[in-house]
């Protein structure tokens, strides 16, 4: 997974502590769990594409929870393939528009020729 940058980083470890001042315990604690100790390393590149894989294969480990949690023993794969592009796509979505971007990001590789 990438890690997210420095100046985000500091941003959210403060949010989570503040977050812990007002007692809420379960936010600040998932927040600086999922942010981890390290920041990303400047001038690495991540695709879009990339994302996507991401996102698809942690969607996948979810999946696997509510499997486990509900102790099924059979499931039809491409179904759930299915369901899981389905809700990847609105997922991205609608984190990118409570984070209120769009289009390409900072760290997409440039093509053949650009700058």
């Amino acid at each position: 997974m990438k890690k997210i940058g420095e100046v985000l980083y500091n941003k959210m470890v403060l949010q989570a502590e503040e977050a812990h001042e007002q007692g809420l315990t379960d936010l600040g604690d998932v927040v600086l769990e999922t942010i981890g100790n390290e920041v990303k390393v400047e001038g690495q590149t991540y695709s879009y594409a990339e994302l996507q894989e991401d996102i698809y294969k942690d969607l996948w480990k979810i999946a696997a929870r509510v499997m486990a949690y509900h102790d099924i023993e059979s499931v039809d794969v491409s179904k759930m393939h299915d369901e899981i592009l389905y809700s990847q796509a609105n997922l991205m979505n609608e984190l990118e528009l409570a984070i209120e971007v769009e289009g390409i990001g900072p760290h997409e590789p440039k093509l053949i020729g650009e700058k």
